[in-house]
């Protein structure tokens, strides 16, 4: 009975190590096809190619593809990222690629350079960790957050008028309307002085 366990678990483990060579190597081909579709995708943007049918490279990436136009995005920034490094970026992995992607794009080559080791040799929680802190390293940090915030603010006090014209609106949006573009400038006064 234990032979026949022994032999189960050895059994077992084989299939397990095919079954993650397999996947290895499937990741390793997803892997390239994203920096491919980048790369792709790069230069039907870049031609305008696209405008042979579509008004928009969006509406293209829309109408064609079953990814998202956030996810073309990402693939383009990822080749963009990667196109000239050193690295092996088959050794990183999409989950670490994406993890670079959150860094400021004219920190990332810098971050890349001087982490190569790191980035090969670490996981994707290690590496977030990493990139989460030197994201938050920046001062101007909570500005871009409080911009942000008003930005998506104004974004829905437009979509609330829209097709109204700004007399017909009734006073207590007209007074939300102006306190939040008051309040819009406030916070530029306040980052002028921080960049100044």
């Amino acid at each position: 009975m234990s032979s026949q366990t022994a032999e189960q678990q050895f059994a077992e483990e084989t299939a397990l190590e095919q079954y993650t060579k397999q996947i290895k190597l499937k990741e390793q081909f997803i892997q390239d096809g994203f920096l491919y579709l980048g790369r792709l995708l790069l230069e039907v943007r870049g031609s305008k190619v696209y405008k042979a049918k579509y008004e928009t490279f969006k509406q293209y990436v829309e109408d064609n593809f079953t990814f998202t136009v956030r996810n073309a995005q990402r693939f383009m920034q990822m080749y963009d990222l990667f196109k000239n490094c050193e690295i092996d970026v088959a050794k990183l992995g999409i989950g670490k690629l994406i993890e670079l992607l959150k860094l400021p794009e004219s920190e990332r080559d810098d971050f890349v350079k001087a982490n190569e080791e790191f980035l090969e040799n670490s996981s994707v929680k290690e590496i977030k960790e990493k990139v989460s802190k030197e994201t938050s390293k920046s001062p101007y940090e909570p500005y871009y957050k409080r911009i942000n915030s008003f930005y998506k603010g104004t974004v829905k006090l437009k979509e609330a008028i829209t097709g109204q014209e700004f007399d017909k609106i009734d006073k207590d949006t007209k007074r939300m309307f102006r306190s939040v573009i008051g309040q819009i400038e406030i916070e530029l006064e306040e980052i002028k002085k921080v960049f100044q």
